[in-house]
């Protein structure tokens, strides 16, 4: 069986995507792989939480666990993508507050901040 070996500077190429400043990794489902990190060898693994502004209307807010009113709205959420599964959420502004739902919807000129944490 035949040795292949690649270089680290290619290696870092194929896997490092620099618009996202992530690496990339795929599986074909026929091999096992691990990933291993240990702040003891020096290792650093930065999270960014998601996060985003919305405004009246109904989202998308699969994903994300606090949601926080900036002004006036009426907040709804539904467990549902779709259909008319509305349940108003008690959300005084600018007090975060713990969710979990399919889909959020803002009623008023306010603004909504969801976020994944």
């Amino acid at each position: 069986m035949a040795e292949h070996y690649l270089s680290t500077d290619l290696i870092w190429k194929t896997v490092y995507d620099a618009p996202t400043q992530s690496l990339k990794i795929t599986s074909s489902g026929k091999d096992e792989f691990a990933i291993e990190l240990r702040a003891e060898d020096g290792d650093s693994v930065i999270s960014k939480n998601e996060s985003t502004t919305l405004t009246e209307g109904t989202h998308s807010c699969v994903g994300m666990k606090t949601a926080c009113l900036y002004g006036e709205g009426v907040v709804e959420v539904s467990p549902n993508d779709d259909g008319d599964s509305w349940h108003q959420l008690e959300l005084p502004a600018i007090s975060p507050k713990s969710i979990c739902a399919r889909r959020i919807k803002l009623t008023g000129p306010g603004q909504l901040v969801i976020q994944s944490n």
